[in-house]
């Protein structure tokens, strides 16, 4: 069954939110210094935080930040897709590391077997919905 308000709410991440608040919430979209977009990935920010504040922000917008006319249901979406903003990131990152393992074993193989046995791991990188920009790609290898 499609999730008519998870796909309102990508695509309001994706057209709006992201703009300033970065592909994976980290404040990093092509606004966020300018109008300094929190990390909403940050465990603090998090923590701090509840889900009506959150949906409240979004719906009524907070400094720079311009309200939104979405419906409840979208706006409920949004807020789940903050909430796991954080776990995201951290299976992104993991991602990368099996990536950057499996890229350097391949590299290092000297053998056609050990090269095959290689190249058969990258069927195991979840990698498929990986990475929105290779800006973010560059900075998680970073960290």
């Amino acid at each position: 069954k499609v999730d008519v308000a998870a796909q309102l709410a990508e695509t309001a991440w994706a057209q709006t939110c992201s703009q300033c608040h970065g592909p994976m919430g980290r404040g990093d979209g092509p606004n966020g210094a300018l109008v300094k977009a929190p990390d909403l990935t940050d465990a603090d920010w998090q923590a701090k935080v509840s889900d009506q504040e959150i949906a409240q922000r979004i719906r009524a917008g907070k400094g720079l930040m311009p309200p939104n006319d979405l419906p409840d249901s979208t706006i409920a979406a949004l807020v789940t897709r903050i909430r796991a903003l954080r776990q995201r990131l951290n299976t992104y990152k993991e991602d990368l590391r099996t990536f950057a393992t499996i890229r350097a074993d391949t590299a290092r193989a000297t053998s056609l077997d050990e090269y095959s046995k290689a190249i058969s791991k990258w069927q195991t990188v979840k990698f498929a919905e990986a990475a929105p920009s290779l800006k973010m790609l560059d900075t998680l290898l970073t960290e």
